[in-house]
């Protein structure tokens, strides 16, 4: 999921939800529901896109970025925990060098 060197920063409770996700995105069961979700938002695309109404058109769009979200979900999982680790990177390295500093 994410890098490795990456992992050791995160706390023990992100690692281990880190870890559940995981083993959900990579499990067969993730993999079923994937092609229902991605039946389904080619189904909305083409319901908003023939819609005769207004209102059927953004019932239909309202579907297709439910659809569109959940696809990209394993994707914005991973950047989410990235994102995490690299601030506590940063703030891991902040708190050595003001130690440094103070013990110059």
């Amino acid at each position: 999921m994410i890098e490795p060197g990456l992992v050791k920063f995160l706390p023990d409770g992100e690692k281990e939800r880190m870890r559940n996700l995981e083993q959900l995105f990579d499990s067969k069961g993730w993999k079923i529901l994937e092609e229902w979700i991605n039946a389904q938002y080619v189904q909305s695309r083409d319901n908003t896109l023939l819609a005769k109404t207004w209102a059927d058109n953004r019932m239909a769009f309202g579907r297709l970025t439910v659809f569109g979200d959940l696809r990209e979900l394993p994707e914005r999982t991973t950047l989410e925990f990235e994102e995490q680790a690299r601030a506590y990177e940063q703030a891991h390295v902040e708190a050595e060098v003001d130690d440094e500093l103070e013990y110059e």
